[in-house]
């Protein structure tokens, strides 16, 4: 009978420990990671190029590979009419 107590006793603490944590702890960690996070994204937006630039200068960030285009791949062009019925 006293191992049978101390069994609902723990998952007596357990749930309480859940209901704890998600109603207190879990949102506070989250709403910790999410202004972690945004602070790394404004971060990085301050860091990037945009406040570099000077007005009316161009910047090219990519460029892209040659790729040659061919008429042929672009497969066969069909004519057609409506038809009225």
């Amino acid at each position: 009978m006293d191992t049978l107590l101390k069994i609902i006793f723990i998952f007596i603490l357990i749930y309480y420990f859940f209901r704890l944590f998600g109603r207190y702890i879990f949102p506070w960690l989250l709403k910790h990671f999410m202004k972690n996070v945004q602070k790394k994204y404004q971060r990085n937006f301050d860091n990037t190029s945009a406040k570099k630039k000077k007005k009316g200068k161009i910047n090219i960030d990519h460029i892209p590979k040659d790729k040659k285009k061919k008429d042929d791949d672009f497969g066969e062009y069909v004519d057609f009419e409506e038809i009225d019925k």
